[in-house]
């Protein structure tokens, strides 16, 4: 049997390697950082960005902790909004990565049961809130490099066309 495995990072260290990867691309790209959130200007109003943890997941034995990204502007707008097919394919992919380790590791448990089957849910515009994983300071960083890497062209992409998610849902889905 194994031996009980946990994310073992509690939401500080996530964050701490997560802004290390994240940082650099997210000054270059305008934005300020103000305690936990990342700030821009956009159209008259003020946009925070900011990726916080349940810190209920955080350390729990043998299931990932579960972060997400948070954006308001005028009101809630997902990040989703403005990622490209790519991206989405891309997030699907370090999800199921993070899974996939979490599970080479772990103890067979209820919850991970429910993580794994719900790995098919697709990230959508509408349901900003999905959880994305991770398991140690590597996935953290990961995941800090990858928004990094894309925070230039989504900022570039919402400011051509600023809206609230409520905005988005009542212009698509009508």
């Amino acid at each position: 049997m194994r031996a009980p495995h946990s994310a073992l990072i509690p939401a500080e260290a996530f964050h701490l390697a997560f802004d290390a990867a994240f940082a650099p691309a997210a000054a270059a790209a305008g934005l300020s950082r103000r305690g936990t959130k990342w700030k821009l200007v956009v159209a008259g109003h003020g946009l925070q960005l900011g990726f916080p943890v349940n810190r209920r997941s955080a350390g729990l034995p043998d299931v990932p902790g579960e972060f997400r990204p948070e954006i308001a502007w005028q009101g809630t707008v997902s990040y989703y909004q403005y990622a490209s097919e790519a991206d989405f394919q891309e997030m699907r992919a370090l999800r199921r990565a993070v899974v996939q380790k979490v599970v080479a590791h772990a103890q067979p448990n209820r919850l991970l049961t429910v993580i794994v089957d719900g790995l098919d849910i697709p990230l959508r515009v509408q349901h900003p809130d999905v959880a994305l994983y991770y398991f140690d300071e590597n996935d953290a960083a990961a995941w800090g490099g990858w928004f990094g890497a894309r925070v230039s062209a989504w900022l570039a992409r919402f400011t051509a066309a600023p809206e609230t998610l409520e905005a988005w849902c009542r212009r698509v889905l009508r």
